[in-house]
Formats: C-alpha cells, structure tokens, sequence
C-alpha cells in the first residue's frame, strides 16, 4: 500500500481535502496529514477518520526561530512515516515538506501550488515570496498547479520549470455539487431568509461570498454599490463572509458597510448555498485567487457571475457563457457588467442556466478523479489505473 503525506500550513486549508482522504483511502492508499492544530481540521479527521492526523505549529508569515522548529519536526515527521510521496501546498508548508522530502529522498515530492500570495505584496516581501516558491520548485519532482493560469504565471515568471507543472483536469480543488443545488431550497424558504434580512420579497439582490480582504475586491465593490444603489431603488447588497485582523479593510470602508441599510452583512457561514439561493447576481472582483471555487458555487446555484480576469479567477468563468469577466481593480467595468444582468431579466435567466452546466465540470468526484490518475501515473502503477477504469467502465455498462 502506496502512502501520501499531505499538508498546509494552517488548519482551515484543509477545507482542499474534503472528501478527498476517504476517495483515496477507497482507492488503496496509505494517508497521513499535517498542518497547525485547529477546529476546521479536527472536524475533518472526525468526519473522515481514514488519516493519521500529525499537529505542526507552522505560521503563515517568516519566523526564523518558529520556521526552524517547524522545519525539525516536518523532517523527523516524514523520516518516521516513510512515505511514498509528499503533496503539500500553501507557501510555508510547501516549503518546510519539500526541503523535508529532500533530505528524506522522498522518491515523489509535488508542491500544490493553490495561489501567488506575491501577487499581493511589494517591495522586499514580493521579492522574498517568490524566492520562496522558485526553491519549493526546484526541490519538487512535480508541481500541481490548481489552475492554468496559474501555471502560466508560475513559468512565466521563472518561478517553476515548465517540464515540471501539471494542472488537473479542468482545475480546482473540486466542487461539492450536491451542496449547491437549487433545488434545496424553496419559495419559501428563501422568501423567509430575505425577510430576516430585511429584503423585500421582489427586490433584486446583489451577492458576494468570501473574506472581507482587500484583495477581494472590496474596495471596487463598495465603490460600484454607491452608484448602483442610487439608479436601482430596490437594489440590495448581500455580504457573506468575515474579516481578519491581518488583512483589515479601512475603517472608512468598513463603516459605509456597515451603515447602509441596503447591505446585509452576514458574516461567516458553513454553509453559503442559502445566500446563494436568494441572489439575483453574484460577483466576486477579486484581484487573485487560486481558484474562484465561489463563483463556481454560484454557478451551480443558477446565477449568473461577474468576476475579474485576475490569476484563478478567470479559469472559474466561461466569459459571456455563465459569467463576465472585467480587468482587475476596474471599478467602471464592474459596474458596466452588473448593469447587463440588473438591466436584463432574461440574460440573466440565460446565464444562470448556463452556469449549472458549466459548473458540472468541476465536481469534486472529477476532480478527486484526475487526481487519483496522477499518482498512479507518477507511481508507475498503470496496471492498477487500468483496472480501476475497467470496472468503472463495467458499472457503467450494468447501470
């Protein structure tokens, strides 16, 4: 039995390996995972206890003294488990496992590349980001990249070897559909969770979900409302998500949130697909991601979306299919792309049907798919992937 050493850096990453522990468990392997204690992956192990869970203290920003602990414990941690491959992602813990799986040879190191964090940075700090990706590449056998755009960023910018970069199918980290279906919800039901809101029942709803950080595009979002609200009298603002102490918006931005009664500011939720349910449009004007897996949510909701041509997020959109797509930080396009949908109840209808199609590519049973493919690939182990499609193919055919 062939075993997978998976890990992030902090504990609410591990929302990329949902399902996927116990699909690979049913697929023969051997799984161990690491990152920083916490709530979201203990509920995990809890819910698919097909793992052995390893606690590293491993924290987001540099820290010579902490990096170097962390760095002891990720070595002896793989030295002790021996495993066949080490698939870690998210910028601390890919570097601390890869420079780990170097000095244990592991024979099969992949560095899943989930988003630039540089992309938001400046100066010194961009500079010393991107250091630390080129050496996680360069110490890798193999670098997933969740999307294509952002594998052509990671080449472009000499950060990874092109030989070396794959994407997964389509890309992402795949889609629970079963959670984002429409047909959860009924008239009723999503007449009364307006109604909590505040939002009249024949209102048009304008809907974001994600953290409250700047590189969202929060700033181009709240700047385009203050025109919107005022040509659209019924027009309501949705805002799933919650803040962070370290990426906080301006307090000027914060307070025009939080003191229009047109804006209806939720906060986090572990379920969106409510929200979803209730909004006429949806955008997320983000200016990077790894993958807008929200966008994708909505579109499997039936909404129409419109986000930007930033890295990852444009992989999420079939521009002028299920979406729109605008530069990134261009408040005046994303305001010209909300009016098409609050102008037209029929292309947004259009657009929405579109969506539910469009998001079926990214499910996670697809996705969870192509990765099982990779390893047996990397693995040498054809003969075994060959069987498995055969009996795929076999239950198919009896169905």
């Amino acid at each position: 039995m062939k075993k997978i050493f998976s890990a992030v850096t902090v504990s609410g990453s591990s929302i990329f390996f949902y399902g996927q522990m116990t699909y690979l468990k049913n697929h023969g392997f051997a799984l161990v995972f690491a990152s920083s204690d916490g709530e979201r992956v203990r509920q995990m192990l809890a819910d698919e206890p097909y793992f052995e869970f390893i606690p590293i203290d491993m924290r987001r920003e540099p820290s010579v003294f902490h990096d170097m602990i962390a760095l002891v414990k990720v070595t002896s941690a793989i030295f002790r488990e021996r495993p066949d491959i080490v698939n870690a992602g998210t910028p601390k813990a890919g570097f601390l496992f890869m420079v780990g799986a170097f000095i244990n040879r592991v024979p099969v190191r992949i560095y899943h590349v989930r988003g630039f964090r540089h992309e938001s940075l400046n100066g010194f700090r961009k500079i010393f980001q991107k250091v630390i990706e080129r050496l996680s590449g360069a110490l890798a056998t193999h670098v997933v990249c969740l999307t294509k755009s952002v594998r052509d960023l990671g080449i472009s910018e000499g950060l990874f070897q092109a030989r070396k970069c794959h994407v997964l199918g389509p890309g992402s980290s795949g889609i629970k559909l079963e959670q984002f279906d429409p047909d959860r919800f009924t008239d009723d039901y999503n007449q009364h969770l307006r109604e909590s809101l505040g939002i009249p029942v024949d209102a048009l709803v304008l809907g974001y979900v994600g953290r409250l950080v700047p590189r969202k595009g929060i700033a181009e979002l709240i700047e385009t409302w203050r025109h919107l609200r005022d040509d659209y009298p019924t027009l309501h603002l949705v805002m799933v998500g919650s803040e962070e102490a370290a990426q906080p918006l301006p307090e000027t931005m914060r307070e025009k949130i939080r003191s229009d009664p047109r804006i209806s500011l939720v906060g986090h939720v572990s379920d969106p697909a409510p929200y979803y349910a209730i909004m006429d449009v949806f955008t997320l004007p983000a200016y990077w991601e790894g993958f807008g897996n929200v966008v994708v949510e909505a579109a499997a909701m039936g909404k129409p979306v419109v986000s930007t041509t930033g890295t990852g997020t444009r992989d999420a959109v079939s521009d002028e299919f299920n979406g729109l797509l605008v530069p990134v930080k261009d408040s005046v396009a994303l305001e010209a792309a909300l009016r098409r949908y609050l102008d037209s109840d029929a292309l947004r209808a259009e657009h929405g049907r579109n969506g539910m199609e469009w998001a079926k590519r990214f499910s996670r049973q697809a996705i969870f798919e192509h990765l099982r493919d990779f390893y047996f690939e990397i693995l040498g182990q054809s003969g075994d992937l060959q069987a498995i499609k055969a009996r795929a193919s076999d239950e198919k055919n009896t169905r």
